[in-house]
């Protein structure tokens, strides 16, 4: 199993008739992840499960095609809050019950590097802000 940081991309294309009801289970996903990167940004791992260290939502078309793109600080952590944490569980359950998906995506990456800022703060680094180079990097 790698060790260190995992990048994680989702994508998926809704299928028409499911898409309300997926719509309606993405709120306490969403609220969960925020608490929880937020808590782990603060004070480290909240609990058992630490948080990520970049969390945004991706797509091509807001309604039918939906995607994220995640750093975590490692396999482990994807793994407990994908399925122990109550809310994505639940919907990682209800996923081929409903069948939400007409097609979808999950794919990891082990992080060799990572370069730049996000909203003024580097994921990959420790807490803080950090500023962005003003100058390129030699090569």
């Amino acid at each position: 199993m790698p060790t260190g940081p995992v990048a994680v991309l989702t994508r998926a294309r809704l299928a028409p008739r499911h898409a309300v009801t997926f719509w309606r289970a993405v709120p306490p996903v969403a609220a969960d992840l925020a608490t929880l990167a937020g808590a782990s940004a603060a004070s480290g791992p909240t609990g058992d499960t630490a948080g990520p260290l970049l969390a945004i939502g991706i797509g091509e078309a807001p309604v039918a095609l939906q995607g994220t793109f995640s750093i975590w600080p490692d396999l482990a952590a994807v793994r407990a809050f994908a399925y122990r944490r109550p809310a994505h569980a639940a919907v990682v359950s209800r996923t081929a019950e409903v069948g939400w998906y007409a097609e979808e995506l999950f794919a990891r990456f082990t992080v060799l590097d990572g370069r730049g800022t996000v909203d003024g703060r580097a994921p990959l680094r420790p807490a803080g802000p950090s500023k962005a180079r003003t100058t390129p990097e030699p090569r």
